[in-house]
């Protein structure tokens, strides 16, 4: 049994002890408390590629805050726990797992079953729980900080930590003159002869990754001939749209304190029959040693405001299912999904499309103007 948890930082578990010694008569020896939710249960054999699925599932996550909203009793398992207010964070952290493994999951982490919680005591059989949890509500609502993700097994004194992911943080060194923090700032830089030597290496990390390479525009088949390339960029954003090729522009996503291309990006500017029903607006990348950082939700958002200013009110885009880095980065945007199937023509997998409301987006996420540059 491997479970994966959000685990609390050591203040919030630090309060959860302080609520527990308040309220616990003196004949309690309680277990030490180790504070996290549990997210889900997996029940399967293949434990290793459970992992490895989660950490893509779960990966460009921010570290992020819940409110803890009460302590109550669960009569069906008699335990008393600290329930957290309805968190938008913890639900899509569930439901990415669940879209995929909800099979393999226990009956209590299954979607529609699953009840988030932090256990405070198990106490079968007291006949006194929900008087001690009366003396527990006076410490709430207080809020708790969210800071990795863990794999571990239960043993019967403590969690045997498998595996972890720790939640990056968006903001990043030094500081600046508005406040105070200063937060990575990215911004698109059209491709030149100036940057042939940083394009190729950037492509050449997929390789020695083997990670799959989107969003070139076509860079990889081209390793020998950049000038080449760069023509071809030159002739993608003058083509008059046909059934074979559409207009588009491709984009060195560049981190502003090193110059470093960080992803890269292709918008298709008109769709034609073939890219209406696969392949959609966009693709896009980031390079695999930048992973981890919430880069590609800011590729995204600079790829709406593109779209915006070409006129493209809803955007199209689709996925693998098996590339939930890809669809979370839509569905931070605001992608609604709005189909599921598997493709037999060009992907040979299983397939989510998502639409985007351009303008509906860049309004609704004001966050990411601080994470652009002011000439993007």
């Amino acid at each position: 049994m491997l479970c994966v948890i959000a685990k609390l930082n050591d203040p919030a578990t630090e309060k959860l002890i302080e609520i527990r010694e308040a309220a616990f008569p003196a004949d309690i020896k309680a277990k030490p408390l180790y504070g996290h939710i549990t997210l889900a249960t997996y029940l399967g054999d293949d434990e290793s590629g459970f992992i490895r699925s989660c950490r893509q599932l779960l990966t460009d996550i921010a570290d992020f805050s819940i409110v803890y909203e009460k302590a109550e009793v669960l009569d069906e398992t008699s335990i008393i726990v600290a329930t957290p207010a309805k968190s938008e964070m913890l639900t899509f952290l569930h439901q990415c797992i669940t879209r995929v493994y909800n099979d393999s999951l226990d009956q209590w982490t299954k979607a529609g079953r699953w009840y988030p919680h932090t256990t405070l005591l198990f106490g079968p059989g007291r006949p006194d729980l929900h008087s001690i949890c009366s003396k527990m509500n006076g410490f709430f609502p207080f809020a708790a900080a969210v800071s990795r993700i863990e794999f571990s097994r239960v043993c019967d004194n403590h969690y045997e930590i498998i595996d972890s992911i720790n939640l990056f943080h968006p903001v990043r060194h030094g500081r600046n003159d508005h406040k105070g923090d200063y937060m990575e700032k990215l911004y698109y830089e059209i491709p030149d002869e100036s940057r042939k030597d940083d394009a190729i290496e950037y492509i050449r990390e997929f390789y020695e990754y083997q990670s799959d390479i989107n969003g070139s525009g076509g860079l990889d088949r081209f390793l020998d001939d950049y000038a080449g390339w760069l023509e071809k960029l030159e002739r993608d954003y003058t083509q008059v749209p046909t059934e074979e090729r559409v207009p588009a522009r491709t984009f060195f996503l560049v981190r502003e304190t090193d110059r470093r291309i960080v992803g890269m990006i292709n918008i298709r500017l008109a769709l034609n029959e073939r890219l209406s029903h696969f392949g959609g607006h966009m693709g896009y990348s980031i390079r695999p040693s930048e992973r981890g950082k919430g880069y590609n939700k800011i590729n995204l958002y600079l790829g709406l405001k593109v779209c915006n200013a070409h006129g493209i009110k809803e955007v199209f885009m689709d996925a693998d299912l098996n590339n939930p880095a890809s669809w979370k980065t839509m569905e931070a945007l605001g992608g609604v999904r709005i189909r599921e199937y598997y493709d037999d023509v060009y992907a040979h997998c299983t397939v989510v499309d998502y639409i985007i409301d351009v303008k509906k987006a860049l309004e609704e996420h004001p966050e990411y103007e601080e994470m652009i540059c002011s000439n993007s």
